[in-house]
């Protein structure tokens, strides 16, 4: 069962998705509608899943690009699904984890995995979604960014963020710890 912020537009399109089981809890109000906003004033559409079995079941045949915000409790039965499929979308992954033994569990995982670009994050706070998504606007092929005239203008993301990426983390390791 998802919780759809955006949901009328063709497979091919961009999505950030978020999947936690937690994420249609009056708790995560806040956060979710920051995320959806976030979504939205870049031209993403935007999808909660609480599982990644339902995540799962969505992805198949999409052909867009997807940005995953994911629980390290499901980021890894992810990416075991699609190690099974044939056709491999474009992923890019921020991994949330909730305590310094999942992160290194994570940063472990995170080495291994040739599918998906994957950057960790040590709980969730909205300037992570916006480096997963800076981070993406920097090297997709061709942008999804579509702003309407009506639309206010994105305000620009910082040019540095004090969550590693994937490369880094392999150049620096547990350097994130001193953060």
């Amino acid at each position: 069962m998802a919780w759809h912020g955006v949901d009328s537009s063709p497979d091919s399109e961009a999505c950030l998705v978020w999947c936690f089981e937690h994420c249609q809890k009056p708790e995560q109000d806040e956060l979710r509608a920051q995320m959806q906003n976030l979504a939205e004033m870049f031209g993403f559409n935007f999808l909660c899943f609480k599982k990644c079995m339902g995540f799962q079941s969505w992805l198949q045949g999409r052909r867009g690009s997807v940005l995953l915000v994911a629980e390290w409790r499901e980021a890894k039965p992810i990416m075991e699904a699609l190690d099974k499929t044939i056709e491999q979308p474009d992923l890019r992954m921020c991994v949330v984890t909730r305590s310094e033994q999942m992160m290194r569990r994570a940063y472990t995982w995170s080495k291994k995995q040739l599918k998906a670009d994957i950057m960790l994050s040590s709980g969730l706070r909205i300037r992570d979604v916006e480096q997963l998504l800076a981070n993406y606007l920097k090297t997709a092929p061709a942008a999804p960014v579509t702003v309407s005239p009506t639309s206010p203008v994105p305000a620009p993301l910082c040019a540095s963020s004090s969550w590693p990426t994937k490369s880094t983390l392999t150049s620096q390791p547990f350097r994130w710890l001193s953060l």
